[in-house]
């Protein structure tokens, strides 16, 4: 349950007081150059021409076949930046529309689109790393123009010895991979490996895609790239008693944890050497069996939440490796003010520096209270103002899908050492610092249900059988709909709040929390501990929740498709990755 204890520490959002005081260049073979001399922004293009530069065409294959479609480019540092453009319909492709849009990359680098949904989609990066995105049951994912789409990518599975347990690594190695070319590829190295490649490895519902994410840059640039994926689980012994969980092998040993309601995250603090592991023994096997490029300028590592923060350290502690940092989501704000001011004023700085992507949400749903202080404080104590970007996407959460999402603009940082709309060592200043993000749920006029139908939303258990039924959820501060309380059903720990049954019914329902982009789990109520114990406990995969959305709403799993055990000592914990939502009738 790491993930959940994740969740609650991630929530504490305290202030880091202590902190605060486009032409053509074709690939190179040498590896002393820097990795934005091996970066084509030229976009492929069917005639091969632009009006400029900086404008570049992005392909959307929709397959809801939408009437129209609309994008809103934008630019998450400057407000005003901003422009809605109706996109044009350019052909099909197997059976879905394929829409296209042109853009000036260096003022907007993010975009939605609007097609007749209750919302637009979320917010997706906009640059010349990604060919395009494909729109499924309102999500979006990397997509290659006139290739279908595939999301179970082919991976190799290296074990490697780590605090003396396996470690699984997941190498992915693009169809043109050509161990004999001359030209090498980059490599780039993700933390939490079991979620950033594929949903089969962890049986989450949503993965990183990162994969499709550089086959798709490698469509609309000619840069070259492998993924290394290292698996974050921690372990457990021959008797499945935990020997190691996510948070041992992640945080480093830079800083106090802070206390949090008299309570502190336990981790036996091995990010050290976990840094050192990928350094000395992963990063050499893959040097040596793999045509990569083992310059620091080919070389970058990325993770989010606990794995941004382990990116972060990882970047400082082993410069001459890794040339990229990408620092998302990043979870400084579980160490203490004091004794992580001592570590970050401890750091060196030379021109040798890795560049360092921030991204960070919401500053009340996810870690950018913490994040831009450090950012910050970087910036104005000799670290190279050349060298760090932050994309503060201020309406952004604590999740897979706003990770998936952006993850082409670290591609940009990677291959370009900048992101072409934001400014390097620009200062930044969160201006949503309060709860007015939070719309009120707006009921359509045309709906004849009950207003009382919209306080809540619902579970359906008919086919489930659950003794009782329980809702998680994270990723924003919400608020009780009916109360006005803050932090509603987040202070509490896994599983979440019991939800109400209905009379003799099998329909369960629970108060509103008003938020949007949570993360959601429905689930049997049993606790960790009680798994632990061999306890059986059933519980849906990560879901994404939005009170606007999901307001007077019914959640039904679809049983047919069988519910995945966990591992180890969760190996009594089953999970289902399918269901829908529909309208509750009452």
């Amino acid at each position: 349950m790491s993930k959940r204890i994740i969740s609650g520490v991630l929530m504490t959002a305290l202030c880091l007081s202590l902190l605060t005081s486009c032409g053509e260049s074709k690939p190179t073979e040498t590896e002393s150059q820097p990795a934005e001399q091996n970066s084509r922004i030229e976009q492929k293009t069917d005639d091969n021409k632009e009006t400029n530069e900086n404008d570049y065409t992005i392909y959307v294959r929709d397959n809801g076949k939408s009437a129209k479609m609309t994008a809103t480019l934008w630019n998450s540092s400057n407000d005003e930046a901003k422009k809605e453009v109706e996109m044009e319909k350019v052909g099909e492709d197997g059976g879905d529309f394929i829409y296209a849009c042109t853009g000036d990359t260096s003022l907007y680098n993010m975009v939605h689109f609007d097609y007749g949904a209750p919302e637009s989609s979320m917010d997706v990066a906009f640059n010349k790393f990604v060919s395009g995105w494909y729109l499924k049951d309102n999500e979006l994912r990397p997509y290659v123009k006139d290739k279908e789409p595939n999301y179970q990518p082919k991976y190799e599975t290296k074990t490697f010895q780590f605090d003396g347990y396996d470690k699984n690594v997941y190498i992915w190695t693009p169809d043109d991979y050509d161990k004999d070319s001359a030209d090498k590829y980059s490599v780039i190295y993700m933390l939490d490996g079991q979620t950033v490649l594929s949903t089969e490895i962890s049986g989450e519902v949503e993965s990183w895609n990162v994969a499709e994410h550089v086959e798709s840059m490698m469509a609309a640039t000619d840069n070259k790239a492998m993924i290394v994926a290292i698996e974050t689980m921690g372990a457990t012994d021959e008797n499945d008693e935990l020997i190691a969980s996510r948070d041992d092998e992640l945080l480093p040993d830079i800083a106090e944890f802070k206390v949090y309601d008299g309570q502190t995250l336990e981790s036996k603090k091995r990010g050290d050497a976990f840094s050192d592991f990928i350094y000395d023994t992963v990063a050499p096997y893959i040097e040596e069996n793999y045509n990569v490029y083992t310059d620091a300028a080919h070389n970058s590592i990325c993770g989010s939440s606990f794995g941004g923060l382990a990116s972060f350290y990882i970047g400082m502690d082993h410069p001459d490796k890794f040339g990229t940092v990408g620092a998302l989501s990043a979870s400084f704000q579980i160490y203490d003010d004091q004794s992580l001011a001592k570590y970050a004023s401890s750091l060196k700085f030379s021109d040798d520096m890795p560049f360092i992507y921030f991204y960070a949400g919401s500053y009340n749903a996810d870690t950018a209270e913490s994040d831009v202080d450090v950012y910050n404080f970087l910036a104005v104590n000799g670290y190279p103002k050349n060298k760090l970007v932050f994309n503060k996407d201020e309406d952004g959460g604590h999740f897979v899908p706003f990770w998936r999402n952006i993850y082409p603009e670290f591609l940009e940082a990677m291959f370009t050492q900048k992101v072409s709309a934001l400014e390097s060592g620009a200062p930044i200043e969160y201006t949503q610092k309060d709860f007015s993000y939070i719309e009120p749920v707006s009921i359509d006029p045309n709906d004849s249900r009950p207003a009382e139908i919209f306080n809540y939303f619902y579970f359906d258990n008919s086919e489930t059988k659950w003794d009782k039924v329980y809702a998680y959820w994270w990723g924003t501060k919400p608020i009780n709909v009916l109360t006005g309380e803050e932090w509603y059903g987040m202070k509490g720990p896994w599983p979440g709040v019991e939800m109400e049954r209905i009379g003799d019914s099998d329909i369960y329902r629970v108060v509103l929390p008003l938020g949007k982009d949570l993360g959601l789990v429905f689930n049997s109520g049993v606790t960790d501990d009680e798994v632990k114990n061999g306890a059986i406990a059933y519980q849906t995969a990560d879901l994404t929740y939005s009170s606007s959305v999901n307001a007077g709403q019914i959640f039904k799993i679809d049983i047919s498709d069988e519910p995945k055990p966990g591992t180890g000592i969760q190996k009594t914990k089953f999970k289902y990755k399918s269901g829908s939502w529909s309208n509750y009738e009452g």
